[in-house]
């Protein structure tokens, strides 16, 4: 594992895909070079818990958490069904089906977003659909897919 810090991929730590973890809300960046420039960001992420991310050689990690190799992260454990704000590999951290996605009471907006992607990129191109949702909504994922749930959550049992 690797501790929250910065990181030059190739160099500190290998290309390939990780799993960042962190106890509180934090901050993801992919970037081309170290200038700390906005247009050197390839993709930048405030996430809650958990979030996937590909990385390949040159480029610059940056998160606080720890941040786990996939191959070497274990799957999420649901307790009753129940998924908190988070990124998950389907498949892997929670099975494919349908699912009823419900905004957090103490949601900072009032809304939740739900996002469903095909990689963990965080390219644009990567994402198959994404909503903001004011009430309980329902969610159709498949195995090898992301879903991303900031400010909602899935109750389970």
């Amino acid at each position: 594992t690797y501790d929250g810090g910065m990181y030059k991929v190739g160099t500190d730590l290998p290309a390939g895909e990780y799993l960042i973890e962190s106890d509180t809300m934090d901050y993801m960046e992919v970037a081309n070079d170290s200038t700390g420039e906005l247009d050197s960001i390839v993709t930048n992420e405030n996430y809650t818990n958990r979030v996937y991310v590909t990385v390949s050689d040159g480029q610059y990690l940056t998160f606080g958490g720890a941040a786990i190799p996939v191959a070497e992260a274990p799957a999420y454990q649901s307790e009753n069904g129940a998924y908190p704000e988070g990124q998950y590999l389907v498949g892997k951290d929670i099975p494919a089906g349908e699912y009823k996605i419900s905004v957090l009471a103490d949601s900072i907006t009032g809304y939740g977003y739900v996002e469903v992607s095909s990689d963990s990129s965080g390219s644009l191109d990567s994402i198959v659909s994404n909503a903001n949702i004011e009430s309980d909504t329902y969610q159709t994922i498949s195995d090898g897919q992301y879903l991303t749930l900031s400010g909602c959550e899935i109750k389970g049992q």
